[in-house]
């Protein structure tokens, strides 16, 4: 539920961002600057969206597969070790 709220209160700001911003900077009148939030909301969470899946798919993963060879396991290790 608190996920659902934070995503929520982040489209109520977006729309009053662009509403402002799209009214003020674009010198619209009041009924256009609503139509330009109302449509442009939506269509900027689509598009982020969009992205940041097509950026997750891409990514590599976080957990890393290392094969060794028996010879090279103590140096690997060691190298652990060193880490740590």
């Amino acid at each position: 539920m608190q996920q659902r709220t934070k995503e929520t209160l982040l489209m109520i700001c977006l729309f009053l961002f662009l509403l402002v911003v799209l009214g003020g900077g674009l010198h619209l009148s009041p009924s256009g600057a609503l139509l330009a939030a109302v449509t442009g909301t939506p269509l900027i969470v689509h598009v982020f969206n969009a992205w940041s899946r097509r950026s997750c798919e891409g990514a590599p993963s976080s957990h890393r597969i290392m094969t060794l060879h028996a010879r090279d396991a103590s140096s690997a290790e060691g190298a652990n070790l060193v880490r740590r």
